[in-house]
């Protein structure tokens, strides 16, 4: 009987697409796999692959009291209908919650990474790493993140020669988005370039602003945000030359359609979360003082992208 492997991870889009590696190993390894999600959004991603045999959905971060505590029972219940061999938390998940779950669950053999945002080792390695636990040879391992579309996934016509531009980072983490000046200097080094923007319902009014701005300058861009979900999405930026953004799941998105990006990074460490393409090229904020997840008011980071920089990324994605 093949032994039954509980995920978890309730972070967002990046970090479950820099799980397909570990859910692709096990499956081949024929593991049967659970996984926890944060949405719905985040399950649609790996459910066309057919590898997770059941989903269960919990957002512990984001409820408020009382209802965190109702939902958190629901889902606990949930689980506890199943018989788990061995409980997997993937890194960046709390380590007090995963111990507390698998507990009530009463898995004995638990996985669980210790490693912390500011390790200059990947999560995806991380995981795979850990894998070892089980047995697992490193040479098993598959470093494929690519994923599928759904069966009934409709193409549908796009511009040619275009570069997706990504200023969201989601209605949080604002620390990791780019500012309007470092599109301009885009713009004004690719003033004949096609530009689409892509984002979510919650990154309109970013969205909104920069396209204002391209407008103004008479660049040539439409702006797609909120007008296409996740996999028409993935359709746009595969179809691209490449994507340029901040640190955010829509860079994993293009990661898996493997198309490069042009990454921008403030307080988080590209080494650990960025992702990972031979071709891709990732800009630094020098000056920046604060290390993910510590971060205050008085940050100056996603401030200090020097023209140069930013050229000189665009002249090596391009060659």
């Amino acid at each position: 009987m093949n032994k039954k492997i509980l995920i978890l991870n309730h972070h967002g889009i990046g970090d479950v697409l820099m799980n397909v590696p570990l859910i692709k190993t096990l499956h081949n390894q024929n593991f049967e796999i659970d996984m926890t999600f944060k949405s719905k959004l985040e399950q649609s991603l790996i459910e066309p692959m057919n590898i997770v045999k059941k989903s269960y959905l919990y957002d512990f971060r984001r409820k408020k009291f009382p209802n965190n505590i109702i939902n958190l029972i629901l889902f606990m219940n949930q689980l506890r209908k199943e018989k788990y061999d061995i409980g997997f938390s993937t890194c960046g998940t709390s380590i007090f919650y995963s111990k507390l779950l698998f507990k009530f669950l009463g898995i004995k053999k638990i996985i669980i990474s210790e490693e912390s945002a500011e390790s200059n080792n990947h999560k995806s390695k991380i995981n795979l790493h850990l894998l070892t636990q089980l047995k697992i040879h490193r040479d098993d391992f598959i470093d494929d993140f690519s994923i599928q579309f759904p069966k009934n996934f409709k193409s549908f016509s796009v511009p040619k020669n275009y570069i997706c531009l990504h200023p969201g980072s989601g209605p949080f983490e604002t620390h990791k988005r780019m500012k309007l000046k470092d599109f301009k200097k885009i713009f004004n080094l690719l003033p004949e370039m096609n530009f689409i923007i892509t984002g979510s319902e919650i990154e309109k009014d970013q969205c909104e602003e920069l396209f204002n701005v391209a407008k103004f300058m008479n660049i040539n861009i439409k702006n797609y945000c909120s007008k296409m979900d996740i996999f028409q999405t993935a359709f746009l930026i595969k179809k691209s030359s490449f994507v340029i953004g901040g640190d955010s799941g829509i860079l994993h998105l293009a990661n898996s359609v493997d198309i490069p990006v042009i990454g921008f990074f403030g307080p988080t460490n590209s080494k650990h979360t960025g992702p990972i393409n031979k071709n891709n090229i990732f800009i630094h904020d020098k000056k920046c003082q604060c290390k993910y997840p510590q971060i205050n008011d008085g940050c100056d980071c996603m401030n200090n992208f020097s023209t140069y920089d930013i050229e000189t990324a665009i002249n090596s994605i391009n060659k």
